[in-house]
């Protein structure tokens, strides 16, 4: 499995939003190592991915109410990305957790990895006029 290495094309330009992008990466790539340990442990995986996700939640958190605080045109389909990856996300653990294989893990960090990077440069990227323009610096401060 490929490992995601951070970018400065991937920056947004607010430190605690890039912060919290590096943090995700670590742990979809933690997530990668424990997966491909020379044996498999579904605890360790499971532990893993609970960090995943909670993550994810104080991130996308933070994130909206940034999107709020700048007034970002784009906020509800933005915000509906996050809560589609948010259900996408819950399904595919529950499924983990009733049945912990290997191969499950496998397709969670598949779907983890692409759609974190596809996000960030995507659709993150559309924010960041609205977040680091002139006008945005002082809605944030």
């Amino acid at each position: 499995m490929p490992y995601i290495m951070w970018r400065s094309r991937m920056s947004v330009g607010i430190e605690r939003i890039d912060e919290d992008h590096k943090q995700m990466i670590r742990c979809v790539n933690d997530l990668d190592q424990a997966i491909n340990q020379a044996a498999y442990d579904p605890r360790l995986t499971a532990q893993t991915l609970l960090r995943l996700c909670e993550y994810t939640k104080s991130h996308f958190d933070r994130e909206e109410k940034l999107m709020l605080a700048v007034e970002y045109p784009d906020y509800a389909v933005h915000k509906l990305q996050h809560d589609t990856a948010r259900r996408a996300l819950q399904d595919i653990c529950e499924e983990f957790m009733e049945e912990p294989a290997k191969m499950v893990a496998e397709r969670i960090y598949k779907f983890a990895a692409e759609w974190l990077v596809q996000h960030i440069l995507m659709a993150d990227m559309k924010m960041v006029p609205h977040i680091v323009g002139p006008n945005a610096l002082a809605k944030t401060a």
